[in-house]
């Protein structure tokens, strides 16, 4: 694991905020056919087997869309996004019938959602 802690349960998650290492998005996915923003990626629940605390989801991220198959809970979920290939986290700490709850944590350095960055040398 790159990233060091990981948070199972909210409270846990207020600690890593604190810290002040990352960036953390929380969120809640239903399973849909649409793909919910989280952060500057987007999540989309595809199946979850709450009993036995497992789910399948898609990452959409630069245009690429990755599957996370039969994933446990508290498992933290990595890839690497962005023009500086910078490591992104998704970790589900809760699985109910037909949604999950987690967070997404992010570089301190990585893009903002909703910033535009200005373009330079033009």
């Amino acid at each position: 694991m790159q990233s060091g802690l990981i948070a199972h349960t909210r409270d846990d998650l207020e600690l890593l905020k604190h810290k002040g290492d990352r960036n953390y998005y929380e969120f809640t996915l239903a399973k849909s056919k649409r793909p919910t923003p989280v952060g500057t990626i987007s999540l989309q629940l595809k199946k979850v087997n709450a009993r036995k605390g497992n789910f399948t989801m898609d990452v959409i991220a630069d245009d690429h869309i990755i599957e996370k198959r039969d994933r446990n809970v508290a498992e933290p979920l990595q890839f690497y996004t962005g023009r500086d290939r910078m490591l992104y986290e998704v970790v589900v700490f809760t699985a109910n019938k037909k949604s999950v709850t987690g967070y997404l944590a992010t570089p301190k350095n990585a893009p903002q959602p909703g910033v535009i960055r200005e373009q330079s040398g033009l």
